[in-house]
């Protein structure tokens, strides 16, 4: 088979330094295996590439999302997936050679219900062109270079963060009218975002326009021909190298590809912390239509953003009657993730520490939450006692802020 223009650069030599070659070899080779597996089958089909990112330890966890995808996949349609996996082999450790292993398994698994192919393509490389410290968070970056994975000839993709769970058939998605876009989002639960600094110190911060709809980049329907023409994947590696982006690559996204940016639905993208707004109105405002109340109703993909992960303990965060974080879909995910071979043993063992630590992780979580609330009414103390200052100093912000931005 005629191999892609786009390739992923394979060099054992990225692997941890501290790794002896023996070590090295085993690791790269059972990566380069799995993925020259991986890439043989259905790359010359009509096929549905979904792209993901992850440290070879949340592996498992990404196992549960590609788990629910094809479990909700319509089987009249035979379509198959192609789902890959971008990686950063600079991270690798001892452990990354057995979750790595997994993969021919976890694919036998998900071909057993839907056909699909995992292949995995590692970034380090490019991921050395962004200014980032090397650590397991910079594989985040990795989705900017996706477009290099997939032959020319396929015109979208889709992005879509490990912290997710597929509730309906997400190829559905990719009949999206996105017209001319670059890529189909949904707003974030943050409506806007502050000023980024420049990394040059005499240079002039990052002011997202008022107008624009900040969105979460967790879910991207990309159109591949329009992100390679408009260089979307340089003008944000420049815009990361030139300022210190508050929310990874995301910032850059929102900044780059703002103005050709489609808005669905947040049915594709129900971030966990749309609850708390979805609530609100059915608490406060109980004679007017929630207009969150269709998105929810017709969810297709769960975003677990902010509170504890799934796959963390339920004890780590409080909800506001300080109450530990049980709701929020948790059931769902971890009802698919005892089902998911080959990581499901690992899983399991997981769901049961939580147990064991409820009440150390409980009272640490109690004790943030009364430090917060202690600062809370410290200002609030100060603002009793000198109200003028406090106007003062509110008023001298908004006009340092508005000759900033002039």
């Amino acid at each position: 088979m005629k191999k892609p223009k786009y390739q992923a650069r394979n060099d054992k030599n990225l692997c941890l330094k501290h790794l002896n070659s023996s070590q090295t070899e085993a690791i790269w080779g059972d990566f380069t295996d799995c993925q020259a597996q991986s890439t043989k089958n259905t790359l010359d089909r009509a096929s549905f590439h979904i792209f993901f990112n992850s440290s070879t330890p949340y592996l498992k966890y990404l196992s549960v999302l590609l788990h629910s995808i094809v479990m909700h996949t319509d089987s009249s349609h035979s379509a198959p997936y192609v789902f890959h996996i971008l990686l950063d082999s600079r991270g690798f450790d001892l452990e990354s050679q057995a979750e790595l292993a997994k993969l021919p398994a976890l694919q036998s698994l998900l071909n057993s219900i839907h056909p699909c192919t995992i292949s995995t393509h590692d970034c380090a490389t490019l991921l050395d062109t962004i200014t980032a410290p090397i650590n397991a968070t910079r594989v985040i970056y990795s989705r900017l270079f996706l477009a290099r994975f997939v032959p020319t000839s396929v015109q979208k993709a889709l992005y879509l963060d490990i912290d997710m769970l597929a509730l309906s058939d997400v190829r559905e998605v990719f009949s999206s009218n996105m017209q001319d876009s670059i890529i189909a989002v949904t707003r974030d639960v943050v409506s806007s975002q502050p000023p980024l600094s420049a990394r040059d110190t005499t240079g002039a911060p990052y002011h997202f326009s008022p107008k624009h709809i900040y969105f979460n980049s967790g879910m991207m329907l990309i159109n591949l021909p329009k992100w390679r023409q408009e260089l979307i994947e340089q003008r944000c590696v420049e815009f990361l190298n030139t300022y210190h982006a508050l929310c990874f690559d995301q910032d850059a996204l929102n900044a780059i590809v703002g103005k050709n940016a489609y808005y669905l639905d947040i049915c594709w993208n129900l971030q966990t912390q749309f609850y708390n707004q979805y609530r609100f109105y059915d608490t406060y405002k109980p004679f007017h239509a929630n207009p969150m109340a269709q998105s929810f109703a017709t969810r297709k993909i769960i975003h677990y953003v902010c509170e504890p992960k799934p796959w963390s303990s339920p004890y780590l965060a409080l909800d506001s009657t300080h109450l530990p974080m049980f709701g929020y879909e948790r059931a769902i995910w971890w009802d698919l993730a005892r089902r998911t071979k080959p990581f499901a043993k690992q899983l399991i063992e997981l769901e049961s520490s939580f147990t064991s630590r409820a009440l150390e992780d409980y009272a640490n979580a109690l004790s943030k939450d009364l430090q917060a609330m202690q600062l809370r009414i410290d200002k609030i103390i100060a603002l009793l006692k000198n109200p003028l200052g406090f106007a003062y100093r509110a008023c001298k912000a908004k006009v340092v802020g508005l000759f900033t931005r002039i």
